[in-house]
Order: C-alpha cells, then sequence, then structure tokens
C-alpha cells in the first residue's frame, strides 16, 4: 500500500488545528501545517498560533520557521512540506497536512512548475530598484522587446511584472500557471496516497466563532503585536495577515480603536468565504459539518470512526 497523508482542510475559525491535534495523537500523526501566516515566528496573536502544550502534546512542522522580515512563497512551502511529509512517512508516523492556505494545499496535491509564477523575492528587489523605472524598462527592452513596446517606459507597476516574467522565463502569470507535473511532482506522483477531509461550519454558526476569536485577539495583545511587528519592519507576505493593516491603520490614527476592530472581522469574513469557495473545487473525499456547540473532541472522533471504518492505516 502506498503510505496516507491525511489533509484537513476548512475556513479559519471552522476548529482545524485542535481537531487535528486529536486526530494526530489517535493516529500516531505529525502535523504540517498548511497556513502561509503560522510560518512566521513572533505573530502568535495574529493568526490564532497552537498553543506550546498543543505542540509539545504533538509534534508540528511549518510553524515558526522564518522571521516576519523574509518572505515565503508557495515554493517555498512545497519544499518544506515535501520534505516533512516525506520524513514523517519514513518514521512510520503519519503525516497530517492541517490548515487553510488553499495554494499551500493545492502545491502538494498537484504539485508545481517548474517556471514559478509570481517571484515575491525578485518583486521585491525590482521595486527597491523602481524609484527612476528608466533603467529597469531598459533591462526589459534587453530580456523581451516585444513585451518592453507594450508598455509606457513610467508604467512602473507593469515593468517590474513583465521582468519578473522575462527573468523567470515564465512567460506566464497567475496562481494557477504554477500547477503542473513538473518539476516539483505531487504527493501522488512522490508514491503516496493523499487523502483530503473538509470541515464546514453553517455560515451564521462560523461568523460567531470568528468574532469571539477577534475579540480576543484583541484581549490578549493584539495591538502591542502588531506594534512591535511595525517597529521591526515585516515583508510584503508577512504583513497580508489578517489584522495587520487595520490595526496598523489605528496605531496611526487613521480609524478608531473600534473601527479597526470591526473590519478585522468584516476581512476575516470575507477571508472565510474565499476559502469555503476555494475548497469546494479542491478534491475533498469527504465533509464534516460541525454543529452549534460541537466541541473539537466530538468532530474528532468523528471524523475518527469515519476514518476507520474506512479499513485505512492506523
Amino acid at each position: 500500500m502506498k503510505p496516507h497523508v491525511l489533509f484537513l482542510v476548512g475556513p479559519t475559525a471552522c476548529g482545524k488545528s485542535r481537531i487535528g491535534g486529536f486526530l494526530a495523537e489517535a493516529l500516531r500523526g505529525e502535523i504540517v501545517s498548511a497556513d502561509s501566516m503560522l510560518v512566521y515566528r513572533g505573530m502568535d496573536v495574529l493568526t490564532a498560533k497552537p498553543s506550546e502544550a498543543d505542540r509539545q502534546r504533538v509534534r508540528h512542522h511549518l510553524i515558526d520557521v522564518v522571521s516576519p522580515q523574509e518572505t515565503f512563497s508557495v515554493f517555498d512551502y512545497y519544499r518544506a512540506a515535501a520534505s516533512a511529509i516525506s520524513q514523517i512517512s519514513s518514521r512510520g508516523a503519519l503525516p497530517l497536512v492541517v490548515g487553510g492556505t488553499g495554494l499551500y494545499v493545492r502545491s502538494l496535491l498537484r504539485g508545481l512548475s517548474a517556471a514559478p509564477g509570481p517571484d515575491l523575492r525578485l518583486r521585491s528587489q525590482l521595486e527597491n530598484e523602481a524609484q527612476d523605472p528608466e533603467p529597469l524598462y531598459q533591462r526589459l527592452m534587453g530580456l523581451d522587446p516585444v513585451r518592453a513596446k507594450q508598455i509606457q517606459p513610467k508604467d512602473r507597476k507593469r515593468i517590474i511584472r513583465a521582468l519578473e516574467i522575462a527573468m523567470a522565463a515564465s512567460g506566464n502569470s497567475g496562481p494557477e500557471s504554477l500547477f503542473s507535473k513538473h518539476a516539483c511532482p505531487s504527493l501522488a506522483e512522490m508514491g503516496f496516497d493523499p487523502l483530503v477531509l473538509g470541515l464546514r461550519k453553517d455560515r451564521t454558526l462560523l461568523y460567531r466563532h470568528i468574532e469571539a476569536r477577534v475579540e480576543s485577539m484583541f484581549l490578549t495583545g493584539l495591538a502591542d503585536e502588531v506594534s512591535r511587528l511595525s517597529a521591526e519592519g515585516v515583508s510584503k507576505t508577512a504583513s497580508q495577515a489578517l489584522g495587520y493593516k487595520e490595526l496598523l491603520m489605528s496605531l496611526r490614527n487613521e480609524i478608531s480603536p473600534a473601527d479597526a476592530k470591526d473590519l478585522i472581522k468584516l476581512n476575516t469574513r470575507r477571508f472565510a468565504k474565499r476559502q469555503e469557495t476555494w475548497f469546494r473545487r479542491e478534491p475533498v473525499r469527504r465533509w464534516f459539518e460541525i454543529q452549534d456547540g460541537e466541541t473539537p473532541e466530538v468532530t474528532a472522533q468523528a471524523i475518527l470512526d469515519w476514518y476507520r471504518s474506512q479499513n485505512l492505516p492506523f
């Protein structure tokens, strides 16, 4: 039999981390995070990071691996996660991929193309050089004169994107272009048998839990964390954490703390809706509906009962 990799996906605030922890304990597994913000050290409140106790009870991977000043791309994630999954499996444990970052999950399920799409490190470098776009435009003329002639010499944004494509020899753009059966193989091509399970909550219940989480974040030091991160500086990818930009506006007195809190709730609800849409397009084998008042232990037990009924390993 091919070794299994179990995925647990779903929108933010649906309880993935705690449910995943119970599953990992019961199935002798180790968790590989699929959350684009949990990779950053020192962003604990912003990302609702699993507690130290949870991480001591079950071994976690891809959490606290880079500083907030660094960029971290889907390619970085794929390499680290694929390595972790291979190592976990080689120890006879079950890899359990838990998270809601759709690109990360899809990279493991589909693999990645040899020709990357947006390169955030290169883009950052080009943006730093683009105070005067003329030298960049001349560089683009040398690399791709056809594309350069379609762009105004002072159109900074389009010049940067065209250079990014030309220098990466990509020739296309957009997240879908990242995925193919080349260079970075899918888990199936690596000899694994991935099984994707999804978590869902009624929209009203999910939004209620999102609001409660945001309230808890404010009570546990969100403003202080964002103030510290702002003073230290964060990368463009780290700054995408929900709550960072909204709190920064409040700290700069551009909006009130109350308005910042409301905006975080609104943006988190919108994000959860996008996640639900994304995962409906993924090969989810079985969805588990979480009822009002249902504890993570109860949900985990329902998943375990189903899992064992399928005569799957562990």
